[in-house]
């Protein structure tokens, strides 16, 4: 860094060709928004939950006789049950799944928002140090 800040110094001296003072690094912190990354964590889990649930129903809709293996009915069979326990009515039929996809979407905002504050936080304590240093 203090190569740079040389360098910088000596290209401005012969653009300017007069004396350049206080030229220094200070390292910024950037804010991540609280918003928009509870939004896009929500609704791409939103999303997820339904995609997922629609492909789960779209397994079990003839059983054991339809195309799938047996194996890969038992894996949403369970992963269902698994599943139902956060988001229940999910992959039951399809209001079950949408209702389950809004709750994903309160689910993914709420840690979005909490990963955002989280980040600027930390940031700021990380960037003061590094300032001070």
């Amino acid at each position: 860094m203090k190569i740079l800040i040389k360098f910088l110094r000596i290209l401005l001296r012969i653009h300017n060709n007069s004396k350049v003072e206080n030229i220094s690094y200070k390292p910024q912190m950037n804010k991540i928004s609280l918003f928009g990354l509870a939004m896009a964590i929500g609704v791409t889990w939103f999303l997820v939950i339904i995609f997922v649930g629609e492909f789960a129903m779209l397994v079990l809709e003839k059983g054991y006789g339809g195309r799938w293996q047996e194996n890969v009915i038992n894996s949403v069979v369970l992963f269902r049950g698994i599943f139902g326990l956060a988001y229940p009515g999910w992959a039951m039929d399809s209001i079950g799944t949408f209702f389950a996809g809004l709750w994903g979407f309160v689910h993914g905002f709420i840690a979005g928002f909490f990963i955002a504050f989280f980040y600027n936080v930390f940031s700021k304590i990380f960037t003061k140090n590094i300032i001070a240093k």
